[in-house]
């Protein structure tokens, strides 16, 4: 009995697999299917960048398809099912440009998800980046390569505005392995680089590659010297001065050993006005480089300002020389400003008893005349100026009671 129920499930699944295949083969019954993932090719790009226009936004949109028809009829066309989006007409910004369906006509009922692609314009532009190269692997110890010339030099980076200019070079990169000691010529693939050495997508370069020559050389380290000539304004003092003790070199082995130590060109001083660093140019013989390590050696140039200050002196303050007895004088001019310059610690501690002001009338008879003044003084200084460097004094005969009060007068002046 139970062999007998077997029996007949098996028959039942017999008959429904001829009964679907009879289906499938001779009714062949229309059916709906979804097609994912078709690449919509954009039309009339060409008319974009005759207008002076380019895409940044929308070359790799993806649609899905969905389309009836027989399955045999689905199955057999469906990979020649595409999209397409046309941009003429379009200007700079977003855009949103209507998907249309290409199919063969044995499919019918298209629809697009989505309908609409967004495709962002900008103004193409162009601009020329200089080529970096950068050497990867290792170099034996004690080489590095030379010798280098990089054509083309700049290379002209053309695509839309905003990803142009975010090209900062155009890098090149050389395995060390394949530079000899004899020089070698290598063809390198050039990339568009933003400022973090990333890669920058959808801009074209004038030149996919660029030739490379170097010449595997022999480093060495030797003592550096630079004479500083020249001397800063007076109203500056030089705080420091810090030249690198040594250089490193490269170039063929025999040429190095040739040399001992290396000098650069002189370096005058006299117009800098701030702190700088000033390039050292060395002076090296033919086929000898400055070694990577030692590229944009300076000296440090400490400068600092001058401190000023200012002491105002009083007529009694000022001392009368050479004055005879019989006459008496008196300084018309009330006061004098002294100006004076120097380092800071010096200017800060020098005071008015550092400085003896004085007028010689030596010579002269009475009246009123126009006499220089003197400065004397053992404090280190930059400049010293008086203002004003003459003063008006008036001598005339006086009687010995004169005299006293006159001496009483400058004696009060003091206290």
């Amino acid at each position: 009995m139970l062999q007998s129920k077997n029996v007949t499930k098996v028959l039942s699944l017999l008959i429904a697999i001829v009964l679907w295949a009879y289906v499938i083969a001779v009714e062949n019954p229309p059916t709906t299917e979804r097609i994912a993932n078709i690449p919509v090719e954009l039309r009339n790009v060409g008319m974009l960048t005759q207008n002076g226009l380019a895409i940044l936004e929308g070359e790799n949109a993806m649609v899905e398809v969905v389309v009836t028809g027989t399955r045999s009829d689905i199955s057999k066309y469906k990979d020649q099912v595409g999209a397409t989006a046309n941009v003429f007409g379009y200007g700079i910004g977003e855009n949103y440009v209507t998907v249309e369906v290409l199919m063969p006509a044995q499919l019918s009922r298209p629809e697009v998800r989505p309908s609409r692609i967004l495709v962002n314009i900008e103004n193409l532009v162009s601009v020329y980046r200089p080529v970096s190269l950068t050497f990867t692997g290792e170099a034996e110890p004690g080489t590095e390569p030379g010798n280098l010339t990089v054509q083309p030099e700049q290379i002209e980076v053309k695509g839309p505005k905003s990803l142009v200019e975010s090209v900062a070079y155009v890098g090149v990169e050389v395995d060390y392995s394949e530079i000899s000691r004899m020089g070698s010529t290598l063809t390198c693939v050039a990339s568009a680089l933003d400022a973090d050495g990333n890669v920058v997508p959808k801009v074209e370069l004038s030149s996919e590659t660029v030739s490379v020559k170097a010449t595997m050389f022999n480093t060495k380290t030797v003592p550096l010297s630079v004479d500083i000539t020249g001397e800063v304004s007076g109203i500056f003092e030089v705080t420091g001065i810090e030249v690198p003790p040594t250089i490193k070199i490269r170039g063929p082995r025999n040429s190095l050993a040739e040399i001992a130590s290396v000098k650069g060109e002189p370096i005058d001083i006299s117009s800098v006005d701030t702190t700088s660093e000033l390039r050292i140019h060395p002076v090296l013989p033919d086929g000898v480089e400055i070694a990577d390590d030692s590229r944009g050696l300076n000296v440090k140039i400490g400068i600092k300002g001058i401190t000023k200050s200012s002491l105002e002196y009083f007529s009694p303050e000022i001392e009368i020389l050479g004055l005879p007895e019989s006459l008496g004088a008196y300084i018309n001019t009330p006061s004098l400003m002294l100006n004076i310059a120097g380092k800071e610690a010096v200017v800060e501690q020098a005071g008015k008893d550092d400085f003896v002001l004085t007028v010689d009338v030596e010579g002269l008879e009475e009246g009123t005349h126009v006499v220089q003044v003197s400065v004397v003084h053992d404090v280190a200084l930059n400049s010293l100026e008086l203002i004003p460097e003459e003063v008006h004094i008036t001598i005339n005969a006086v009687t010995v009671n004169e005299k006293e009060i006159d001496e009483e007068i400058n004696e009060e002046g003091e206290r």
